[in-house]
Order: C-alpha cells, then structure tokens, then sequence
C-alpha cells in the first residue's frame, strides 16, 4: 500500500499543478470577463434560473474540458518512463507493474478529473453569482430562497461528484485501450486505433450486419454525457426551472433519482463489457511495461 501510494504521489508531483490550473484559470477567466464586461439577460430571465443553470452550465462545460484533456494526456502516459528514461530506476525499485500501471491510471482517468469536478461546482456557484449580481443588480439577490437553493446545489454538487466517478467508469474502456495503443505503436497507436474502431466497425455493420463495435463506442460516449449532464432528458424539468415560480423542492429528489437510474446502468450488459475491454487495455499495458 505504501508503494502504491508512492505511485500515486509521484504523479501528483509531476502533473497537479497542471489540473489546478485547468480547474482555476477559467474561473479567474470568467471573473475577469464579468468584472469588465457587460451581461444582458432577456425579459423572461428570472434570478433563480439564471444562477442554477449558469452554476450547473460552468460545472458541466468544467467537466467536459477536464475529460478532454484527461483523455488526450492518457495516450502520452503509456510510453512516459521510456520516453523520460526513468524506466530503470523504477525497475530497480520493488514495484509490480501492475502497480505502476494502476497508479497512472487512478490519477489521470479518476481523481485529477474528480479534482476538476469538485473545484468547478464551488466555482460555478461564484460565477453564478456574479452573473446574477451584474445581469439584475445585487439586490436581486435578496429575494433570492436560499435554504431551497442551498438545498438544489448540494444534491447537485454530489450528483456531479457521482457522475465524474461513473464517468471514469464508462470512459475507462476507451481511454485504456488508447494507451494501450500508443504503448505498443508509440505515435501510430492512437490513429491505427481508431481507424480500426471506425472502419472495421463500419465494414462489421454494414457487411456483415454486426453493428456491436459502433454500438459500443456510440453507448459508452452516451454514458458519459448522461453521467456529466444531470437531467439532460428531462426537458420538462428545465423548462419548470426557468418559470417565474420553479418548484425548487422537487430538484433534490429529482436528482436523486437521476443518480439512481445512472447507478443501476452498472448492472447492464454494456456494463459487462466495459468491464473487460477496460481489464484486456489494463493487461495489455501491463504486459507492454514488462516485455521493457
């Protein structure tokens, strides 16, 4: 456990300063713009509307970037002991490989995103703010229901927090088998693979009527947003939350409930198989680390 916890440090070391400022500088960004800016809001703006979906628009844009960059950093990972030369020490050192894979892959694909997600909801909150304050006036403010609020961004923030968890979940099949790409085909990995995912997955489908591969990719990228998005699909409940009177009480429950249904996506079938494409890219990144 200490070895591991080694690992995970050293990662820290060498790339938390880089996701402080991913989570940060568009904060810092966006009270900038505010400050010397102008916000014009129409007639049919109301305050409570305009501060949670601005809140819940920064965490999930927030969200997004941090996904992006965690994704395109993971195929850099796969070959960075070579490539920095360090292979040498940390063989010298009784660490499986296994657990230096495992580490690698904890920080970048689960916690340095989990990171960004808990910085962006506190974040998205004072941006929030801000708008409301420079789009109907500071006084606005104390109108404002604050134990209803307070309420909505606390279920809020701990379904963000819980969908940037599933989303490590769905996205670990893609990403891992990434690096495992780039691990074994260095700079070619990444387009050889997705060259294969989308023409051979094109030529199953439409030659042979075996659409399981687009299917797959198609799925896993829907899991994600609908674990990044609370409540995407529920129109309805977005429209009642920009009404002159939305029903604030409702929205913990309802999120809740969004939770739930994303929670009980694990005991799927597409579940079953993003489990083992995720163990065969974690294997075969395993094996890449031990043949040197």
């Amino acid at each position: 456990m200490q070895t591991f916890q080694t690992l995970l440090l050293r990662e820290w070391m060498q790339h938390g300063r880089r996701w402080w400022l991913i989570a940060l500088i568009p904060l810092g960004i966006s009270l900038l713009a505010l400050q010397f800016g102008q916000v014009q809001l129409g007639e049919d703006d109301h305050v409570v509307a305009t501060l949670l979906l601005t809140a819940g628009v920064y965490a999930a844009v927030m969200a997004g970037v941090g996904w992006l960059v965690a994704y395109i950093q993971s195929g850099g990972m796969a070959r960075r002991d070579w490539q920095d030369r360090s292979i040498e020490f940390w063989r010298s050192l009784p660490v499986p490989d296994s657990a230096a894979v495992g580490a690698t892959v904890l920080m970048h694909l689960v916690l340095l995103p989990l990171l960004v997600m808990a910085l962006a909801v506190p974040s998205g909150l004072v941006v929030a703010l801000m708008v409301v304050a420079r789009g109907f006036g500071w006084s606005a403010l104390a109108g404002v229901p604050w134990h209803e609020v307070a309420a909505v961004a606390g279920a809020g923030a701990l379904r963000l927090l819980l969908g940037s968890l599933l989303a490590s979940f769905w996205i670990a099949p893609v990403a891992l088998l990434t690096m495992a790409a780039a691990a074994w085909l260095k700079r070619w990995g990444v387009p050889v693979l997705w060259v294969t995912w989308g023409l051979g997955g094109s030529i199953l489908a439409k030659g042979y009527g075996h659409p399981e591969v687009l299917q797959a990719l198609q799925t896993f990228s829907e899991r994600v947003g609908d674990a990044l998005l609370p409540l995407r699909h529920r129109q309805d409940v977005l429209s009642s939350l920009a009404s002159p009177q939305p029903d604030l009480a409702a929205l913990p429950g309802l999120l809740g409930q969004d939770a739930l249904l994303r929670l009980q996506e694990l005991a799927s079938g597409w579940a079953a198989v993003a489990v083992l494409l995720s163990a065969l890219g974690f294997a075969l990144l395993v094996w890449r680390r031990q043949r040197g």
